[in-house]
């Protein structure tokens, strides 16, 4: 993410945030779909509180997603200030504003005047933006799931996207993402506001699927953190908690109720607001990115460029770059001039975590995106292996060399993984294997603490 000035026709010039796809994402990425899935989205939604975009281009052979600036500090860094703590009355300020914007977003109409009903899926204290005048901002629409027939990105079958420690019991078994999944988010959040501390520490994917099994374990583990807050933090904000991180979707309030509650909460207390708060915060520098595009210049067609000659081909001698396919007509051309290359905050990310996925069902399509005026061919991906589970054994996932943790059964990428199983209460490293083939079976043993895969 880089912050950047955009330069339009006639003079004007705006400061914009450009987040660019990495160079070697081919048009099959993942990453590419979603990116554009989220400018689409994006430009459908209307709110103070959501982010708004402006354009999505193709810059120097790489994509790029044109959004407003918004000059401040993400949320989670400013929960982080132990020299000028974040107020409560401040934090419920954040939560309720970031309530109506998912009310907005889950009710706003696209073009055939069918609700979105879109779930954000990734509400976490990096994805919400505060402004320097105290403008809250809900960011990384990458994830978010919707009706809008027209998206590109589909999740997977029974995959599950977002960040471990903020999703909600319902996200580790089967079924489509309600608003209330985007609730238990944001109480997660408004926890940690309060007490600078996840309400789920150090989480590990087995540990939250045991957790979240039985509601009777989850909703005691839910009280005992609550217990940690502090004294003053009153009974009105408690109940709120409660509801918010109940275990039962259906228990939860909507997010129009959480904005309301949160606004009165708030202007019911004493304590600095979040706009008198940020004037005396002193925001974190952004973080120089290795190898910086600091200084450079792109455009959208080599007419914007004044210094281009149709002898001069390379960038080393225009310090521009002519985009690597013709773009669609259009009135006037933009062009882009990155300036400060500084990260605003890690918006595309997530963590993917893959489980359950029945053994008759087909590998999961890879999905391909085509910009206009560029033809490329998919390069052929290696098949992926359906590996089944037996045994009287609990969890049992695979963790891939990148880190990546796939539970069982389901179907994943030939490879060397790591499995760790679940007995009883003790969770342990088993053995090392390689995957390959149509079809693995993976048996444990409860008695012996062991596991071996078969052909």
């Amino acid at each position: 993410m880089y912050h950047a000035t955009m330069h339009q026709p006639g003079g004007l010039s705006t400061d914009v945030a450009l987040k660019l796809l990495r160079s070697d994402a081919s048009l099959n990425d993942e990453a590419l779909t979603r990116l554009q899935d989220e400018g689409h989205l994006l430009s459908q939604l209307k709110h103070p509180s959501i982010l708004q975009v402006y354009d999505l281009t193709h810059l120097d052979g790489r994509v790029g997603l044109i959004t407003e600036y918004i000059p401040g500090e993400d949320f989670h860094h400013a929960l982080r200030d132990e020299d000028h703590p974040l107020p409560a009355r401040a934090t419920l300020e954040v939560v309720a504003r970031v309530a109506a914007a998912l009310d907005a977003a889950y009710h706003a109409a696209q073009s055939r005047q069918q609700a979105l009903h879109l779930v954000h899926r990734d509400i976490k204290p990096s994805n919400v933006r505060i402004g320097l005048h105290g403008e809250v901002k809900l960011l990384d629409f990458g994830v978010a799931h919707s009706l809008d027939p027209d998206r590109q990105a589909l999740t997977k079958t029974n995959t599950a996207l977002g960040s471990l420690p903020y999703m909600s019991p319902e996200r580790f078994q089967r079924g489509e993402p309600t608003p209330a999944t985007d609730i238990y988010a944001l109480g997660c959040c408004l926890f940690e506001g309060l007490t600078g501390a996840r309400l789920h520490e150090d989480p590990v994917p087995v540990e939250m699927f045991a957790l979240a099994a039985v509601a009777a374990d989850h909703d005691a583990q839910i009280l005992k953190r609550l217990n940690t807050l502090a004294d003053e933090v009153d009974d009105e904000v408690r109940a709120l908690l409660v509801r918010m991180l109940d275990h039962d979707p259906a228990a939860r309030p909507s997010a129009h109720e959480v904005s309301e509650l949160c606004d009165g909460l708030a202007a019911g207390r004493g304590g600095a607001t979040l706009r008198t708060w940020m004037r005396g915060h002193t925001c974190l520098p952004p973080q120089q990115l290795p190898k910086a595009l600091q200084g450079r210049r792109f455009f959208e067609s080599e007419d914007d460029d004044p210094s281009a000659s149709p002898t001069t081909t390379t960038a080393e001698a225009t310090d521009a770059i002519t985009l690597t396919h013709n773009p669609p007509p259009r009135a006037t051309h933009r062009r882009y001039r990155v300036g400060i290359a500084a990260v605003m905050g890690v918006i595309l990310a997530g963590i993917g975590v893959l489980w359950l996925q029945r053994a008759d069902q087909a590998p999961p399509a890879e999905q391909t995106a085509a910009l206009p005026g560029e033809v490329r061919i998919a390069p052929a991906l290696p098949q992926p292996t359906y590996v089944d589970l037996s045994g009287n054994v609990g969890v049992v996932e695979l963790r891939a060399v990148d880190g990546s943790i796939h539970s069982l059964p389901g179907w994943l990428q030939p490879g060397a993984y790591d499995v760790y199983a679940n007995f009883g209460a003790m969770k342990r490293w088993v053995r090392k294997v390689n995957v390959s083939g149509k079809r693995r079976m993976i048996q444990c043993d409860m008695a012996s603490y062991a596991c071996r895969i078969e052909p």
